[in-house]
């Protein structure tokens, strides 16, 4: 039981975390979106529109951590598997662009943030809780 408990937490903890990340790539997007830019550069656009994926990533992260705290079998447990999938793509998909534009270092970090999403997988698919015993007759 102790076990199955430090599961639960410990992917409540990662799932949080990835939120966190979300976050804070949100508002610092917002706030720096238009640095060194003059107004009118296209370059405004497409970093907004990354702002905007970002606040929608951290949508589905917040709907699978609640859907994970609702019920942690079945759909909730459903619900954040598929999350975590897709931010692993997310995270992978974004590495395999900085690396095809030769920019080696931000596809080396994109990999290592791939890990947090990867170890709340792991965890979610480890906690098996073993069902009570039927009243046979």
């Amino acid at each position: 039981m102790r076990k199955a408990l430090l599961l639960v937490v410990g992917t409540i903890v990662l799932v949080i975390a990835e939120c966190l990340l979300f976050v804070y790539l949100v508002t610092v997007g917002w706030e720096i979106r238009g640095l060194m830019l003059h107004p009118g550069d296209p370059e405004i656009a497409v970093r907004t529109r990354t702002v905007y994926a970002n606040g929608a990533w951290l949508a589905l992260n917040l709907i699978g951590l609640a859907g994970y705290l609702y019920r942690m079998e079945g759909l909730g447990r459903s619900v954040i598997l598929i999350v975590l999938a897709f931010d692993i793509l997310n995270s992978l998909f974004a590495a395999a662009g900085f690396i095809l534009t030769g920019e080696s270092s931000t596809a080396v970090q994109w990999l290592l943030l791939t890990l947090i999403p990867i170890a709340a997988l792991v965890l979610v698919l480890v906690l098996v809780r073993p069902k009570a015993p039927s009243a046979s007759r």
